[in-house]
């Protein structure tokens, strides 16, 4: 298994950097994101982009309860499908009482 910081920390509302990781997947489709840190509350909206390199929303499945999304908050885990996507970007639209971490696995 692999993991990649995509926010690191983060105080404020922050764009993370496109990160390749479904390229990088080796074959494997599903990848997670979990959201933590020391905030109180934070929003993360999650975008992908394909070979256009056109930035699109991506739906993700929340693993506590399955719900399906396009925004995560504190101390989350989120499951996507990366088939035929070529990057993941999680964007820290609100954070507030401290900092988000976002990491990604596959």
């Amino acid at each position: 298994m692999s993991t990649e910081i995509l926010v690191n920390a983060s105080t404020v509302p922050t764009k993370g950097t496109a990160s390749v990781t479904f390229q990088n997947a080796q074959g494997k489709k599903g990848f997670a994101i979990e959201i933590y840190g020391t905030a109180t509350s934070a929003n993360v909206n999650f975008k992908c982009t394909s070979a256009s390199g056109t930035e699109r929303v991506l739906s993700g499945v929340r693993i506590s309860d399955f719900g399906v999304g396009t925004t995560g908050n504190m101390n989350e885990i989120w499951q996507f499908d990366g088939t035929g996507l070529y990057s993941f970007i999680a964007e820290v639209t609100a954070v507030s009482g401290g900092n988000v971490t976002v990491a990604g696995s596959w």
